[in-house]
């Protein structure tokens, strides 16, 4: 579980300095600080089961596999 949120921390630090350099147009809307969150839901999921998010939805996408 930890790897797992380690390696969202590491995403949305890697999102943030792309939109600090300018290359992500837009907003951004980080899930940092969240992690276990994503990671403890998923956690308890099966394999075939769903999650659905809102705008942070990073977090979960990455905690399931993606």
């Amino acid at each position: 579980m930890f790897r797992k949120m380690v390696e969202i921390r590491f995403f949305e630090e890697k999102v943030f300095d792309l939109y600090a350099q300018n290359l992500v147009p837009g907003t951004i809307h980080l899930y940092a600080g969240e992690e276990a969150v994503a990671v403890g839901v998923c956690t308890a999921l099966e394999k075939d089961d769903y999650i659905t998010s809102t705008h942070r939805g990073h977090g979960h996408c990455i905690a399931k596999g993606a």
